[in-house]
């Protein structure tokens, strides 16, 4: 982004007239307020725009100043001189060559043509396109800066009997943030369930174990806080009570605030009965 003085500096130095490298041709120009307004439109866009090369070395801090000061000079006078003020005059002088040959091509056919080509020789007509041309330019640039937003006013027109009804459309950004909204709902729905059923399932497993070891331990598990992977659980129970199973195994269980043990220990590698007791 070019600095804000650099830039202030040199559009007023082109508003009050002095110029260093193109003065600007002001015959057959339009009305000042709509070059005052292309001018602030010009000043916008070289605020936004990195007027020192990246890939240069950094100068001093006033070499610096002085540097963009000059580009935006060179700019603003380049601009205004070979863009603005030929376009201008060549929507001006558009007019009355468009009058001109619409009344000759009515007269073709012996049709007058009296209030068109009247209005559009008039001086007022060419203002009032002057006028809309730099406006037009304004929000361009008003736009391209980030000052305002031309898509939040976007409106699809629908004619129904006779009325007109409007429907907003919806800005890009309002439907990424939607669709967010709803993958996090549907993943909290997702987790909902598990958490509800986790302690369910857990029994479950507890009462299989149980089954399978007639001899076991009436301990129960802890309270469930947040849920655990069942697939992770079911296949290291399943491991643990295979036929190759030969030694005893702990299953680790993370739970809010606590850790808690699982130690199962088979039948025949002890001569005691299978145990299965939680510890913390």
């Amino acid at each position: 982004m070019g600095k804000f003085g650099a830039v202030f500096v040199a559009t007023i130095q082109y508003a009050v007239g002095l110029y260093i490298f193109k003065k600007p041709d002001l015959t057959g120009c339009g009305p000042l307020l709509s070059s005052m307004v292309v001018l602030l439109a010009v000043f916008l866009v070289l605020w936004s725009l990195p007027l020192y090369p990246s890939r240069l070395r950094k100068l001093v801090w006033m070499g610096n100043c002085l540097a963009q000061t000059l580009i935006a000079v060179f700019l603003i006078e380049y601009i205004m001189g070979c863009f603005w003020f030929p376009l201008e005059a060549a929507a001006l002088a558009l007019l009355p060559k468009m009058a001109t040959t619409l009344e000759d091509g009515l007269l073709f056919f012996e049709i007058g043509c009296n209030f068109p080509c009247d209005l559009l020789k008039k001086e007022g007509t060419g203002m009032f396109v002057s006028y809309l041309l730099s406006f037009l330019i304004l929000v361009a640039a008003l736009h391209a800066t980030r000052v305002i937003n031309l898509t939040l006013l976007s409106r699809n027109t629908h004619w129904l009997n006779g009325a007109a009804r409007f429907s907003n459309g919806t800005d890009q950004h309002w439907k990424n943030e939607t669709q967010q909204q709803k993958a996090q709902n549907n993943s909290q729905l997702k987790i909902q369930p598990v958490a509800r059923s986790a302690r369910k399932e857990i029994d479950r497993l507890f009462q299989a174990v149980k089954a399978k070891c007639p001899i076991l331990h009436e301990t129960k598990p802890p309270a469930l806080r947040t849920p655990v992977s069942l697939g992770w659980l079911v296949a290291n129970l399943l491991f643990f009570f295979s036929p190759t199973v030969s030694c005893a195994r702990e299953i680790h269980l993370k739970f809010k605030n606590s850790n808690w043990i699982l130690t199962v220990v088979p039948q025949r590698f002890r001569s005691g009965a299978m145990r299965s007791d939680w510890k913390r």
